[in-house]
């Protein structure tokens, strides 16, 4: 069982990190969408920290993904993904409070 990279350190022999405990400490929100055109995507206005966004967008036609404006990049992200007809893309967003800001954390597009 996983106790300390999770978060809090249990304090008692018998102290347990569940889902729910999870999900409350570090907010996931999962999204598809399928597209035949271009695409900006949303981020929440109202996140908490360490809340994460994925998106699976799967492209009927050739599309560009837009990110939105503000978002901080990690190495080999960008603002713009371009999906060929019949692909899919997935893309990870974090917020963080510290940096007052969402980072695109990760970006994979299917070959």
């Amino acid at each position: 069982m996983a106790r300390r990279q999770l978060g809090l350190d249990p304090q008692r022999p018998d102290d347990e990190v569940t889902f729910g405990f999870m999900t409350d400490l570090y907010p996931v929100n999962s999204h598809y969408v399928e597209i035949n055109s271009d695409y900006n995507i949303f981020l929440p206005n109202d996140p908490v920290d360490h809340q994460m966004e994925l998106f699976e967008i799967f492209a009927i036609e050739g599309a560009v993904v837009n990110v939105p404006l503000g978002t901080l990049f990690t190495f080999g992200t960008g603002s713009t993904v371009v999906i060929d007809g019949g692909k899919t893309a997935f893309l990870g967003f974090r917020y963080s409070s510290h940096a007052h800001a969402w980072f695109l954390l990760s970006l994979a597009v299917q070959n």
